[in-house]
């Protein structure tokens, strides 16, 4: 629903589901809970290959690299969501 409303630039559909999620005048806030969503979404992708054995035996530098993408994906995952809610 979500991917529809914002290809067709009604953000205000959005609500239907999440319920005051785009409010018209807080661009700041949708911003925000927009990177809170993206960068979650690497996180729930990212973390199950962090606990993979033989990842981190085969391919060390692949999983320091994974981990920093994570790292950075948490803070901004975090900044996203108190930008939103601070609004």
């Amino acid at each position: 629903m979500a991917d529809i409303a914002a290809a067709r630039d009604q953000l205000s559909d959005w609500n239907s589901q999440l319920p005051r999620l785009y409010e018209h005048g807080t661009t700041l806030a949708t911003v925000g809970i927009g990177l809170h969503f993206v960068a979650g979404s690497i996180l729930l992708l990212l973390g199950p290959l962090q606990l993979f054995a033989s990842i981190r035996r085969r391919a060390p530098a692949i999983h320091r690299w994974v981990g920093r993408l994570y790292a950075s994906s948490a803070l901004g995952a975090g900044a996203g969501g108190l930008v939103f809610i601070a609004r």
